[in-house]
C-alpha cells in the first residue's frame, strides 16, 4: 500500500471523527453552538482552574517548575507532567476561554485518535479494505473509554500513542526497526506520564502476542527466535524512559513529596466489577457514566467481529486459545484489585476504576481488525452493500452514543462559568489596586463550585486569578503542607490541602490579609459591599509579612491534644514564652434524632469562638451555627474548624443534623481565643517582620534588621529546591516545624533572596544524555550487525 493510501485512510478517519462529535456539539447545543460546557467531576473541580494557569504560564505570568499560588506555595513540575504537558494545551496560549478550548481539545484528541489507530491497522493490516479501516478507527476514537473519560481529558493523551507504540513493537519484530519505539515511548512519557506506564506495560504483553503470532502460537520456536529481539526492545524502551528522565526525574522526586509515598489504601483481594459489569461493558455504552464500571465498548462492528473470529474457520484453534486467554488476562487485570493496582502504578485508587481498560479496547479493535482483515462475502455483489449499511449504522451509533453521553452527562452553563471567571479576575486585580504590597495571601470561603452549603472546596483559584491562597487540590499534593493544615484544623482529609474558613491566629502568621467571604468574617474588617461573585473583600488587621523572628524553640517539635492547644504551642515557640490564646469554652452536648447539638457559652468578652467536631466520617450531616447553615459536614470537603461566633451574644447553638449512619459517639471540641492576649502576641511578633523587596515564583528577596543573630521563619515551605543567601553569600536554609523556612541573620542589615531551581533537573540532564547514548549505541550495533549478514 502507498504511503499516500495510508495518509488518506488516516485523513479520513480524523475528519469523519470530527464531523461526528462537531454535530453532537451543534444538536446537542455544546459550547461554541450553546450553552453547555464540558465540564464533569474533576474536570470542573480541578482542570479548568489548571488551563487558566497554564495560560498564564505560556504568557510568562507564572512558572511550570513552582508556584507560590499553589497552597504555600510548591514545586509545581508534577502538576505540569500530569495535567498540562500535552502538545494539546499549547493551544491555550492563543485563548483563556476555557470551555471552547475543552470542547476543541475534546475533539482534537478523540480525532487524533482515529487518526493513529487508522496508521496502526494501514500498516499492520495492509490488506484490509478502506471502509474497515475507516470504521474500526472511528469507532476506536469514539468509543466509550474515551466518551466516559473526556472529564479526564489528559487521559485521552494514552489513548492516542497506544496504536502508535504497537505500531512500532510490530516493526521492531518484522523490521528490527527501533526508532518509532524509541520515540513513541519518548512522546508518550511526556505527554503524559501516566498513561504512558500503563501503554509501556501493555507493550510487553503486546510483544509477547506478537511474537506468539508471527510463529503460528508456537511458545518454544518464538522464544527462540525472538529471544535477541525482546533484548533490543528492553535496551529500546529502557534508553526512552531514560532519554525523558530531563523531565521525569523532577516528577519522581515531586511526587515522592506526596502521593509517590502514600501507601494507605488496600491491596485486598476483590473486584471492582463482577460478570454483569463485564457483559455490559463489553456491550453496551453506559450512559451516563458513573466513574465506577468497565467501559469496553467500541461499537457493534467491533464486537461482531470480535465473535467472527472466535467462530472463523480462518483461524485455527490455536490461535483463538491463546487470543482469549490474553483476552480474559487483561479483563482479569482491570476488575481483579491486586492486578488492577500494579496497571495503576502499585497503588489503590478510590475512584475512576479500571483506568487503563482502553488498552483492553485497543486489543478488541485489534481482534477484530484480523477477522475483517479476510472479511469476503462469497456472493461478491453483497460485499458493497453490507459496506455501505455498516457505515450508516456504524456512524449513527457512534453518534447516538456521544449525543447521549456529552448532552446528557454535562450539566454546566459556559456562560455561567465565564461571568464567574471574569469577576473573580476582576475582583484579584481590584484587590491588587486596594493593596499593592508585594506580599500577602488571599483565600475565600466559596468558589465557582461552591454550594450553598458550603461542601466543596476552594481548591485551585489562586493558580487560575494568579492570587496566593492556602488550598490546593491536585494528585500531586505536599505531604509536609497537608499535615500542617491538619494540626492548625484547616482540614481533616489526607488528600487534600484545602482552606474552608478562618481561624485567625494560624491565617495571621501565614500572611491570609485578605478573604473574599460570602458570610461575615469575625476578627476580620469588612472592606467593601461590592459583592465579586456574592464575595465580600474581608481585611485581616494582624497578617503578618513572609518572615519574622521567631525564637529558637521552634526547632523543638509540638505535641498537642487538639488544633486549639497546638496553635497556642505555635505561637509560644514563635515568641519564646508560654502564651494561652486559646482557651476552652462550656459547651452543653445534647444527642437528638436527628444528630447533635451543643450549646456554646460565650466567655462574654472580647473574643472569637470555634469549633470542630470528630468522627463524623460515614454519616450525611450538615453543620448549622445559630440555625444557619454553614457547610455540609463531610470529611471529604476536609471542612474541620468553624467559626461558632463572637463573644458579643451570650450563647451560639452549634447543630449535625441528618442521617447517623456510624454508631460511635460524635464529640465537639470547642475553644474561644482570647482577642486582647490575641492582640499582644501579634504585636509582639510583628516588631520584627521583614520587608518583602522582589516576589516571583522562583525568586524572593526580602530585608531584615537584626539585634543580633536572630532566626527568621519564612512562611515558605522548606523545599530542596531553594537556595537562601544572606548579604550574597549562600547560607543553610532550616526546616522548621516540618513546613516553614529557617534562615540564620546576623547582627544589622541583612538582605535574604531565595533562588529556586528544579530538584533533580541537572541529574534528570545526565540521564537524558545516557539513555540517548544507549539507543545510539545500540543502533550502531545493530546496523554493524545487519551488514555482516
Amino acid at each position: 500500500m502507498k504511503n499516500s493510501q495510508k495518509l488518506l485512510k488516516a485523513i479520513s478517519a480524523f475528519t469523519l471523527t470530527s464531523v461526528l462529535l462537531i454535530l453532537v456539539y451543534y444538536i446537542g447545543a455544546i459550547y461554541p453552538f450553546g450553552d453547555h460546557a464540558l465540564f464533569k467531576w474533576d474536570m470542573e473541580l480541578q482542570y479548568i482552574d489548571f488551563f487558566h494557569w497554564w495560560h498564564r504560564v505560556l504568557h510568562g505570568q507564572a512558572s511550570m517548575s513552582y508556584s507560590l499560588s499553589k497552597s504555600l506555595g510548591d514545586n509545581a513540575i508534577g502538576l505540569t507532567a500530569y495535567y498540562l504537558s500535552s502538545p494539546f494545551n499549547l493551544l491555550l496560549y492563543f485563548t483563556d476561554n476555557i470551555p471552547l478550548f475543552v470542547s476543541i481539545a475534546t475533539v482534537l484528541k478523540l480525532a487524533s485518535a482515529s487518526l493513529t489507530v487508522s496508521v496502526f491497522l494501514s500498516y499492520r493490516f495492509c490488506d484490509m479494505k478502506y471502509i474497515w479501516n475507516l470504521l474500526l478507527s472511528v469507532s476506536y476514537g469514539l468509543m466509550g473509554y474515551n466518551l466516559c473519560q473526556a472529564s479526564n481529558i489528559m487521559w485521552l493523551d494514552g489513548v492516542i500513542w497506544l496504536p502508535i507504540l504497537m505500531l512500532s513493537i510490530w516493526k521492531l519484530l518484522s523490521e528490527r526497526r527501533t526508532l518509532l519505539l524509541y520515540l513513541s515511548v519518548v512522546f508518550a512519557i511526556i505527554s503524559n506520564w501516566y498513561t504512558a506506564y500503563m501503554i509501556c506495560l501493555f507493550s510487553f504483553f503486546y510483544f509477547t502476542y506478537e511474537a506468539l503470532k508471527k510463529h503460528d502460537f508456537s511458545f518454544m520456536t518464538a522464544v527462540k527466535k525472538e529471544f535477541s529481539c525482546f533484548i533490543i526492545y528492553c535496551i529500546t524502551a529502557v534508553s526512552s524512559v531514560l532519554t525523558t528522565m530531563f523531565f521525569f526525574l523532577p516528577v519522581i522526586k515531586n511526587l515522592l513529596q506526596g502521593k509517590g509515598i502514600d501507601t494507605s489504601g488496600g491491596w485486598f483481594i476483590g473486584f471492582h466489577a463482577g460478570l454483569k459489569d463485564i457483559f455490559k461493558g463489553c456491550f453496551f455504552l453506559t450512559v451516563p457514566y458513573t466513574g465506577q464500571g468497565l467501559t469496553l465498548f467500541c461499537g457493534s462492528l467491533t464486537l461482531i467481529a470480535l465473535i467472527g473470529f472466535f467462530i472463523s474457520r480462518k483461524q485455527n484453534l490455536k490461535a483463538k486459545l491463546w487470543t482469549l486467554g490474553y483476552l480474559l488476562f487483561f479483563i482479569l487485570c482491570a476488575t481483579f484489585v491486586p492486578l488492577e493496582n500494579i496497571w495503576n502504578g502499585f497503588r489503590t485508587v478510590s475512584s475512576y476504576y479500571c483506568r487503563f481498560s482502553f488498552v483492553i479496547s485497543f486489543f478488541i479493535l485489534y481482534i477484530a481488525a484480523v477477522f475483517l482483515s479476510s472479511f469476503v462475502l462469497k456472493k461478491h455483489h453483497l460485499n458493497n452493500i453490507v459496506a455501505v449499511l455498516c457505515m450508516i449504522f456504524t456512524c449513527s451509533e457512534l453518534f447516538y452514543g456521544a449525543y447521549q453521553t456529552f448532552v446528557n452527562g454535562y450539566y454546566v452553563s459556559a456562560t455561567a462559568y465565564d461571568q464567574y471567571a471574569t469577576t473573580q479576575e476582576q475582583a484579584v486585580q481590584d484587590l491588587h489596586t486596594l493593596d499593592d504590597s508585594l506580599f500577602y495571601r488571599t483565600e475565600q470561603t466559596s468558589s465557582w463550585r461552591t454550594n450553598a452549603d458550603h461542601f466543596q472546596g476552594n481548591f485551585n483559584e489562586g493558580l487560575a486569578y494568579g492570587f496566593m491562597p492556602l488550598s490546593s487540590y491536585s494528585s500531586t499534593y505536599n505531604s509536609n503542607i497537608m499535615a500542617f493544615y491538619n494540626k492548625c484544623g484547616y482540614s481533616v482529609y489526607r488528600l487534600l490541602i484545602t482552606w474552608c474558613e478562618p481561624i485567625l491566629s494560624s491565617d495571621s502568621l501565614l500572611g491570609i490579609k485578605y478573604i473574599l467571604g460570602d458570610f461575615t468574617q469575625s476578627g476580620y474588617e469588612k472592606v467593601n459591599d461590592t459583592g465579586y461573585n456574592n464575595k465580600n473583600i474581608y481585611k485581616n488587621p494582624y497578617a503578618l509579612e513572609l518572615g519574622y523572628k521567631t525564637s529558637d524553640d521552634i526547632s523543638s517539635e509540638i505535641h498537642a491534644d487538639n488544633i486549639f492547644e497546638y496553635q497556642n504551642a505555635l505561637l509560644s515557640r514563635i515568641v519564646g514564652h508560654l502564651v494561652q490564646c486559646y482557651k476552652t469554652c462550656t459547651a452543653e452536648k445534647t444527642k437528638n434524632n436527628d444528630g447533635y447539638s451543643w450549646t456554646v457559652t460565650s466567655p462574654e468578652q472580647d473574643s472569637v469562638l470555634y469549633g470542630y467536631c470528630n468522627y463524623t466520617s460515614g454519616n450525611d450531616l450538615k453543620l448549622y451555627i445559630d440555625g444557619n447553615l454553614r457547610t455540609k459536614y463531610s470529611i471529604w470537603s476536609a471542612y474541620k474548624t468553624f467559626q461558632v461566633g463572637d463573644g458579643n451574644t451570650p450563647a451560639h447553638i452549634v447543630q449535625l443534623k441528618g442521617t447517623l449512619q456510624r454508631s460511635r459517639e460524635i464529640d465537639g471540641v470547642f475553644y474561644y481565643l482570647d482577642m486582647q492576649e490575641f492582640r499582644d502576641v501579634m504585636r509582639e511578633i510583628s516588631q520584627n517582620q521583614v520587608t518583602t523587596l522582589d516576589l516571583q515564583d522562583k525568586y524572593i528577596k526580602c530585608e531584615y534588621t537584626a539585634q543580633g543573630d536572630e532566626m527568621l521563619l519564612l512562611t515558605i515551605p522548606y523545599d530542596d529546591g531553594w537556595t537562601a543567601y544572606v548579604n550574597g553569600e549562600k547560607v543553610e536554609a532550616y526546616k522548621l516545624q516540618d513546613i516553614f523556612t529557617g534562615i540564620r541573620v546576623t547582627s544589622g542589615i541583612n538582605t535574604i533572596e531565595m533562588k529556586y531551581t528544579l530538584p533533580g533537573f541537572k541529574i534528570g540532564v545526565i540521564f537524558s544524555c545516557l539513555g540517548f547514548i544507549v539507543y545510539s549505541l545500540t543502533c550502531f550495533f545493530l546496523f554493524k550487525k545487519q551488514r555482516h549478514f
